[in-house]
Formats: C-alpha cells, structure tokens, sequence
C-alpha cells in the first residue's frame, strides 16, 4: 500500500473574523482573520464588494485595518 493512501490529505480550510466590532469614522479600526486547516501559507485578497476608504486589507496576515473615512454598510468577500 502506496504510503499517500494513508494520508488523508488536507483539513477543511477555516477561517474566522476577530474585530473589535462596528468601526467609527476617524477612529482606527482592526480587524483580523485566523485561517486554519487548508494548505497554508495562506494569501488573503478581496474577490468582490470593496472597503470603506481608509482602509485595508493585508493580502499576508489577513488585517483589516486603517482609520474609515466614511460611513455606510460594505460588503464584501
């Protein structure tokens, strides 16, 4: 028996938004998200909707973070 039949190969990628909840105009803002399971090193990028201006989003560590200059509802992915 191949020794990869044994492998069951990747666990369900995971990932999870820690924030410091609703951000406010003008105030920093943080956010992070913890990836597990998957094949990492990990990329993180956005695919649709954007980010409130003044903020952004680190493709390596996941952060979301800068000061908002507007308010409003964003959703994105």
């Amino acid at each position: 028996v191949p020794a990869d039949c044994d492998d069951p190969g990747p666990t369900p990628l995971i990932v999870q938004c820690v924030s410091e909840g609703a951000g406010s105009v003008g105030t920093p803002y943080d956010a992070s998200m913890v990836a597990t399971g998957g094949l990492p090193p990990y990329s993180f990028t956005l695919t649709a909707g954007t980010l409130p201006t003044g903020l952004s989003l680190d493709p390596v560590t996941g952060s979301i973070s800068g000061v908002p200059s507007m308010a409003g509802t964003f959703v994105f992915t």
